[in-house]
């Protein structure tokens, strides 16, 4: 696994549960994953998802994964985090749709 791989798996999820006094806090994370988005901009989507996740911000989240599907065609992964998102959405996402 590459160096950039395993900061990004390990410090952003760290950064986003650990209370602050462990020096998590969203101020970090957001850091982190502006730091990831620069070396790394796929890693960078998936950083940003996983914030905006964790916020429960539907709108940001939805906004994030439809760049990411933009930005990535041909990848599975921004494609699928934006069904899981709309059918965690229900109903309100299939008329959102039509």
């Amino acid at each position: 696994m590459r160096p950039m791989n395993w900061k990004f798996a390990v410090l952003l999820p760290t950064t986003l549960a650990a209370p602050g006094s462990m020096g998590g806090s969203k101020e970090k994370a957001r850091e982190r994953a502006e730091e990831v988005r620069k070396l790394n901009e796929w890693l960078g989507f998936l950083a940003w998802t996983q914030i905006y996740r964790q916020d429960k911000g539907g709108a940001e989240l939805e906004r994030e994964l439809r760049a990411w599907v933009r930005a990535f065609p041909d990848s599975t992964q921004p494609h699928l985090g934006l069904g899981i998102h709309y059918q965690q959405l229900g109903e309100a996402a299939l008329k959102k749709l039509r």
